[in-house]
């Protein structure tokens, strides 16, 4: 495994245990948002997970998930297209509100300051290269990019859905990632979506929480934005199962996360800012949005 990837995974694990800020009391929810279709999500950071748009107000914003994150990259925008596991659940899965308990955020403190600073990276850095290859290159050729890596993440959703017993979505998506790799040319052509084959959504986080486990706490961690103690785990699960950890120098390694953030984000582009404007304390609201969004996704294999 990759330095960076050793170091980055000792920080996640041992980083809450070196604050030394007491715990702040929690904070209720001042903006309550409502998850409706997975079709469309854009996490906050680089995440091959599935996506949840939320309203609030009217206004569209947008959650996040765990998922396969490196060091060093901010807010807003990497959409990975998913769907609801076909063994499980109906379409209607997410549009349905899930009652999200109360969950301590004993970071509150450090968890706004790396909030702040995860913004003004995000307006600052991502926002505009994003918005400089948005302009140069096509949709077309984008879309390709996307599927690319995409593709690339195969490996962790078939683990999990294994995981968790979703033998069809073990077929599905093997099936999906032997038919892009070969016939779709890496990825870049979405071959599996010709042949009719469902996209599915699976991470350790969601699998740890399919297992039993409750989120624990939340976190909002530096460049990686919204996450909890379960989903921080389920980040490590999914660094274990992706391909990319061991197949890539460290060089390729840093270099493919920043790519795979800039090239989903330029089809987000201003949904972050609409959850700013939207929300009366957007860390709340994005927290709130983010725990939502995360049980549900462990309610559709639930049920």
């Amino acid at each position: 495994m990759p330095t960076t990837c050793r170091g980055l995974l000792f920080s996640i694990l041992f980083f809450p245990f070196l604050v030394t800020s007491s715990p702040a009391e929690i904070s209720p929810a001042e903006q309550p948002m409502d998850v409706s279709s997975p079709e469309s999500v854009a996490p906050l950071l680089v995440a091959p997970a599935g996506p949840v748009r939320v309203h609030a107000r009217g206004a569209i914003g947008w959650g996040s998930n765990s998922g396969n994150i490196a060091p060093v990259y901010v807010l807003v925008a990497s959409a990975t297209p998913g769907k609801p596991d076909s063994d499980k659940v109906s379409s209607e899965s997410d549009a349905e509100e899930t009652p999200v308990a109360v969950i301590a955020d004993p970071f509150e403190p450090l968890g706004r300051v790396a909030f702040q600073i995860n913004d003004k990276l995000y307006f600052w850095a991502l926002k505009p290269v994003t918005q400089a290859y948005k302009a140069v290159v096509p949709e077309p050729l984008r879309i390709g990019v996307r599927n690319f890596f995409y593709n690339l993440t195969g490996p962790v959703r078939i683990g999990n859905c294994l995981l968790q017993a979703r033998f069809r979505c073990v077929g599905t998506e093997t099936a999906g990632f032997l038919l892009n790799s070969t016939v779709g040319l890496a990825g870049f052509l979405d071959a599996a979506k010709d042949a009719k084959l469902q996209k599915e959504f699976a991470d350790f986080g969601q699998t740890l929480g399919v297992w039993g486990f409750t989120p624990g706490f939340y976190i909002h961690w530096l460049y990686f934005g919204p996450s909890s103690l379960r989903e921080t785990f389920g980040f490590v699960g999914d660094l274990g199962l992706d391909p990319r950890t061991y197949l890539f120098k460290e060089a390729v390694f840093i270099l493919l996360k920043p790519a795979e953030l800039v090239s989903d984000a330029s089809f987000r582009i201003g949904d972050y800012e609409d959850l700013k404007e939207a929300a009366l304390d957007p860390y709340v609201a994005l927290k709130d949005a983010y725990l939502q969004y995360r049980e549900n996704k462990v309610k559709q294999v639930r049920k």
